[in-house]
C-alpha cells in the first residue's frame, strides 16, 4: 500500500496536526504534486487553516505540471530546485558505506544492485545537466528575458527552508531522490537538533529512510505516531 493510500497515516497525520496546531509543512520531492503534497495539503485543510506548505522538485517537466496540478490549495507554495548541494550529494554518494556494500543489506531495498553508487551519481548528475541545457531563454527585440533566473531557486532548499521556518513547529516531509534520504535527514538533524518538529518519513524499507528510522528508534527526544509498511510518522521534541 503506498503511504498515501493508508487510512492509519491519513488519521495519525490529521491528528497531530490538529494536536500540535501545525500550519508549516515542507516537503522534498513534490513530483508531480498529486502524491504526498496533495496527500498532507488536504490534511492541513481538513483541520484548520494552513498558513504555508513548501514543496521542492527538481525536474523542471514535473515542477510545471506540479504547479497546474497544485492550484487548488493556494497556500501551497511549489518550488524549482536541488533540496540539497549537488557537490555535497555526490561525495555523500561516494562514501555512503551501505552503498558501498550494499550487499552486507539484503533486506533493504536499493535500486540497482549491481551499481548503486554510480547509479544514483548519474542520476544527480543528469538532473544537474538539465539545468544547464533549459531552453527557458526568449528574445524579444534588444532584450532578453531568460525564465531560469526567475524561477529556479537553486540549490541547498531544504535547509534554507529549514532556517526560515525553524521556530514554526514544521512539518517535514523527506519524500526525494532514493540516493540521497539519508543525507536529507542528517540536514534535518543539523538545522533542527533542539527545534520542535514533527517528520513524515516515505521509503523506510528502501535505503532512501531506512537508517533515518533506526535513528529515530534510538535517539531521545524523537517519538513515533505511527508506522506503516513504507512510513513513519514522528515527533521531535514536541511531548505528548
Amino acid at each position: 500500500m503506498a503511504m498515501t493510500d493508508d487510512p492509519v497515516l491519513r488519521e495519525q497525520l490529521a491528528g497531530l496536526i490538529r494536536r500540535h496546531r501545525i500550519d508549516v509543512a515542507i516537503e522534498t520531492g513534490t513530483f508531480l504534486g498529486l502524491g504526498s503534497t496533495r496527500f498532507v495539503a488536504e490534511a492541513m485543510q481538513q483541520v484548520g487553516s494552513p498558513k504555508r506548505l513548501v514543496t521542492a522538485e527538481v525536474n523542471f517537466a514535473n515542477w510545471c505540471r506540479a504547479k497546474a496540478n497544485l492550484r487548488p490549495y493556494p497556500f501551497v507554495d511549489c518550488r524549482w530546485g536541488l533540496s540539497v548541494g549537488l557537490d555535497r550529494a555526490l561525495a555523500f554518494l561516494q562514501n555512503d558505506e551501505m552503498l558501498l556494500n550494499h550487499e552486507r543489506y539484503p533486506d533493504i531495498y536499493i535500486d540497482n544492485v549491481s551499481s548503486p553508487v554510480t547509479a544514483y551519481s548519474r542520476e544527480l548528475l543528469g538532473q544537474a545537466e538539465e539545468l544547464e541545457r533549459m531552453p527557458l531563454s526568449t528574445t524579444g527585440g534588444a532584450s532578453e528575458f531568460n525564465g531560469k533566473d526567475y524561477l529556479y531557486d537553486g540549490e541547498d532548499l531544504l535547509a534554507r527552508l529549514l532556517e526560515t521556518h525553524a521556530d514554526h513547529t514544521p512539518l517535514i516531509v523527506l519524500d526525494s531522490a532514493g540516493g540521497i534520504g539519508l543525507l536529507e535527514f542528517k540536514i534535518v538533524l543539523e538545522q533542527m537538533a533542539r527545534k520542535r518538529f514533527a517528520v513524515l518519513l516515505d521509503d523506510t524499507h528502501h535505503i532512501k529512510h531506512w537508517r533515518s528510522l533506526q535513528h529515530i528508534r534510538e535517539t531521545a527526544g524523537f517519538r513515533i505516531i505511527a508506522t506503516g509498511a513504507s512510513w513513519a510518522l514522528a515527533t521531535h521534541l514536541l511531548g505528548d
